[in-house]
């Protein structure tokens, strides 16, 4: 199947499924904004493909009406005055009608000699919404085209350029296949979805599916006949089509688009989806200043995917003060952040017993000032149903909002339920099942260990009236009694398996003294060399009679168990021409400099075809092709990529010329066996490193679950949680080698401890300038920004200053020993829970400040503290601190006898 008319070639190829359908009309916007830079053509896109769409329904309509006609020609070919008597019909049946002369495929023939296409389009557009005045569609067609400027300077100043665009427009709109048109609803909301992805400000907004039906889900509470449906910022109309397979038949949808081109693409949406006019009712304005829109009507449903940081005219507006909507809150929503503006709106919408559900960002649920105000109001007024947070993998990465606010009138419990769906591992991805399990829950007011909870609002009101989810769901780690047993079972197996790979450093030097008295020859001379080749589209195959086909992905990463390639599903034919086929012990190696510095390579284990981002050679002679591995691969680590005059890929001449060590076929051999115990030594020891930590955490749990008793209070009870500021410090920062006192970074605070390979020496001239960064013994370091969650304590007075950026953490001593805390912030289940759900995904990685106060710590006696902190130091920290040691030296050693391999 061809989505593209024309040649059958492999760019225009793609395989006949519907995401192959719909990835093809995006197409045309990654060519048009190649071609055209700075023009924002999206809404010129869909425009155009909705016409073409209604010209092939027009097509589709005079079939088999031939008897109306003058003559049996096709519709397209007869004149206007003779299509004339459809006009009526067609206007009251399909809702709009298109003389043969305005057909998409008649004004695109014509198009080359058309002194002034955006004229004539302008023509046909309105054509198309004067057919539909006095019919049911008038309401959909009225202004369609306002949004669009097709003849004047909007879309270029200079007539030629605009007709250049229109033209191309139209003719990457004549390519796509007329099956995709047929379903332009899937089509146009594909469109949409890859539009609302993020740019360079990390906009956007969810995945178009899986928000939009657990919103309705959760406003229909099982329900299957919503007599009135309203979303307050509707968009182009994305949720409104979901609601419609639950409207009764009698039901209406309302909606409100801030911008005429939404307005009207929520108009087409509805078109599109065969929505019968008298079923919604769309408004263009913003709900939030301009209400009366709806007459001042109630709904029983309401739901939206709120606008982040979008800005309203807030306080600056007097008459908002005393409206109905905003007044019985007593303040105003942020001007900068009107989420809880669009709740207390909607909230004045509901029925008596009407639902409403928001998905909105987390700064909404847990800011302080005039929104603590508004959510305190909601919560006295028992409108408060559920707040539930949605995990972000699956979401595609235009991660946006994360939580779900549910308000209901007419509520009888006194209870919330709050879901922490990111807290299951089980079901990290957010996905279809998930929507139903969180919907099932949510009906049921299930509760769920580590997952949800009924909390009384009288403990939300105590907790500063704070609506994130999880502070009220408890997390418990997977590690149990069972788990213990399996894990020390495991260190022991580790380490049997340990001390049979060691070997005496005699012997490793034995071996490297053989090395450096072995000849260097070029890898020209000892193996043939030859470059993979891509396959076509049209190559691949799905027959078992196949070759296996071999990209980068494939190969295994260094350090990995198993040097063989990792052959995936893809097959080529036996007889592809554009392919290069490989027999079995073949040595592969990347030519980007990307994948060598990630250490990628592999052997073949079978006859393959070879992609062509790959070296492939075949060695000769007594070459061993597991040697040639290890000593090319040195090479190209240790001498091409250090080279300046290297280009980012690796040429077939370099790879020639490249020199390396060949010993005898029994050395060869030994260091073989000597690489791979080595490296099998360090992944093993890595294992046992992660083991001890996973230990260490459960014990760290059983010895907090033995003071049960004690309190969880936050963070800002015990300590002071500061930063330095960063104007004054870097007004006056300066470096000196010779420097006695040491500024930390984020980069120095890893695992626990400090880290010093990379610190800088201050100044000791500007030192007084800069007091307030003064460090002292006991004071605790937190990453709160690029790699969030490290922690350590600082081991010494008046040594270290603290530049911006890492949270300061002055604890009262007579409460809470800094080790303890150290610990705790390091290898608490639940903490590191909270700090990997409180990490921004947009842009720069990082955690809220004020978040790191209201992390809350289980708190018992410091002699039980103590008792702590001294039993984990010897029974874990110290076999952890052994275990990386003999870890880093085994690593010495195997870059030891790598290096020995080339030059």
């Amino acid at each position: 199947m061809k989505l593209h008319k024309g040649e059958e070639t492999e760019e225009t190829y793609i395989h006949p499924t519907k995401e192959g359908m719909l990835i093809e009309s995006w197409k045309i916007a990654e060519v048009l904004e190649h071609r055209f830079h700075g023009w924002d053509s999206r809404r010129y896109i869909i425009a155009m493909l909705i016409y073409r769409y209604l010209s092939q329904e027009m097509e589709q309509f005079t079939e088999g009406r031939a008897q109306l006609l003058c003559d049996e020609s096709k519709y397209r070919t007869m004149d206007d005055e003779e299509a004339e008597a459809l006009t009526e019909e067609a206007s009251s049946s399909i809702g709009f009608f298109i003389p043969p002369s305005g057909l998409f495929c008649n004004v695109y023939r014509d198009a080359p000699i058309d002194g002034n296409l955006g004229k004539t389009l302008e023509w046909v557009f309105s054509d198309i919404e004067e057919s539909s005045i006095g019919f049911a569609n008038e309401s959909v067609f009225r202004n369609q085209s306002s949004h669009l400027d097709l003849d004047g300077s909007g879309l270029d100043p200079i007539p030629k350029k605009r007709k250049k665009k229109l033209y191309c427009l139209m003719k990457e709109v004549s390519n796509v296949c007329s099956d995709a048109i047929s379903d332009m609803a899937s089509t146009f909301e594909f469109i949409l979805d890859q539009y609302s992805r993020p740019m360079a400000t990390g906009e956007g907004m969810f995945e178009v599916r899986l928000v939009p039906d657990l919103l309705i889900l959760l406003v229909c509470r099982g329900r299957k006949d919503l007599q009135s449906f309203y979303d307050p910022y509707c968009g182009p109309g994305v949720l409104l089509s979901h609601a419609r397979s639950r409207l009764a038949s009698e039901g209406c949808l309302y909606g409100q688009s801030e911008t005429i081109t939404e307005y009207n693409l929520a108009r087409s949406f509805m078109f599109l989806i065969h929505l019968d006019p008298t079923r919604f009712s769309l408004a263009y304005g913003d709900s939030l200043t301009s209400f009366d829109t709806f007459g001042g009507c109630t709904f029983d449903m309401i739901a939206s995917i709120l606008p982040k940081r979008k800005r309203w005219v807030g306080d600056d507006d007097l008459s908002l003060v005393k409206d109905r909507r905003f007044s019985p809150a007593g303040v105003l929503a942020p001007k900068s952040k009107a989420d809880l503006a669009y709740v207390m709106h909607s909230v004045s919408c509901l029925s008596e017993c009407g639902t409403a559900a928001f998905a909105l960002s987390e700064g909404s649920l847990s800011r302080e000032r005039s929104e603590k105000e508004i959510r305190r109001w909601l919560l006295d007024n028992n409108l408060v149903d559920a707040v539930i947070r949605i995990p972000t993998d699956g979401l595609q990465l235009y991660k946006m909002h994360r939580y779900v606010l549910v308000v209901r009138k007419g509520r009888s419990e006194r209870t919330i339920l709050f879901i922490n769906a990111s807290s299951q591992k089980r079901n990290k991805s957010f996905c279809f099942v998930m929507v139903g399990e969180i919907s099932h829950i949510f009906n049921e007011r299930k509760e769920v260990p580590n997952y949800s909870r009924l909390v009384d609002r009288s403990e939300v009101l105590a907790n500063g009236c704070d609506l994130t989810p999880f502070l009220y769901v408890e997390r418990s780690h997977p590690c149990g009694e069972e788990m213990g047993t399996s894990l020390s079972k495991a260190l022991e197996e580790i380490s049997t398996e340990l001390a049979s790979l060691a070997f005496s450093s005699s012997s490793l030097e034995s071996l490297v003294r053989k090395l450096e008295l072995a000849p260097l020859q070029p890898v020209g001379a000892l193996a043939i060399v030859k470059m993979g080749k891509n396959a076509k589209a049209n190559e691949f195959i799905d027959a078992p009679e196949g070759i296996d086909y071999v990209r980068i992905s494939d190969l295994a990463c260094r350090f990995s168990e198993n040097t063989f390639v990792n052959h995936s599903a893809l097959k080529v034919s036996p007889n592809a021409a554009s392919t290069r086929i490989f027999e079995r012990n073949t040595v592969l190696i990347p030519k980007n400099a990307t994948s060598i510095k990630s250490g990628r390579r592999g052997i073949l284990s079978k006859r393959s075809a070879v992609d062509g981002n790959l070296l492939c050679l075949v060695p000769r002679g007594e070459l061993l092709e597991e040697y040639l591995l290890h000593s090319f691969g040195s090479w190209t680590r240790s001498v091409w990529l250090k080279r300046t005059d290297r280009k980012e890929i690796l040429r077939l001449s370099d790879t020639l010329d490249a020199m390396i060590k060949v010993p005898s076929a029994t050395i060869q051999k030994q260091v073989n066996e000597t690489i791979g115990s080595l490296e099998k030594s360090e992944r093993l020891m890595k294992k046992k490193s992660y083991l001890l930590r996973r230990l260490l955490v459960k014990r760290l749990e059983e010895l907090i679950a033995s003071t049960s008793d004690e309190p969880r209070v936050p963070i800002s009870a015990v300590a002071e949680v500061l930063k330095i500021p960063g104007y004054k410090y870097n007004k006056f920062v300066r470096y000196s080698e010779s420097g006695t006192c040491i500024a930390l970074r984020g980069c120095n605070v890893k695992n626990g401890r400090l880290d010093l390979s990379s610190s800088q020496r201050l100044d000791d001239k500007i030192l007084y300038e800069i007091s307030c960064a003064l460090l002292h013994k006991g004071d605790i370091l937190f990453t709160f920004v690029g790699t969030p969650g490290h922690v350590a304590v600082v081991d010494s007075d008046d040594r270290y200053y603290l530049e911006p950026d890492v949270a300061l953490i002055k604890v009262d001593k007579t409460k809470v020993l800094p080790e303890y805390l150290c610990y705790w912030y390091q290898n608490s289940p639940a903490c590191r829970i909270d700090i990997a759900s409180d990490v921004k995904p947009m842009g720069r990685r990082s955690i809220p400040f004020d978040r790191i106060r209201k992390f809350k710590v289980s708190l018992p006696p410091l002699g039980r503290q103590q008792e702590i902190v001294e039993e984990l130091e010897t029974g874990f920290i110290a076999r952890i601190t052994e275990v990386e040691r003999a870890m880093s030296e085994s690593h010495r050693r195997l870059e030891m006898v790598i290096s020995k391999l080339t030059l």
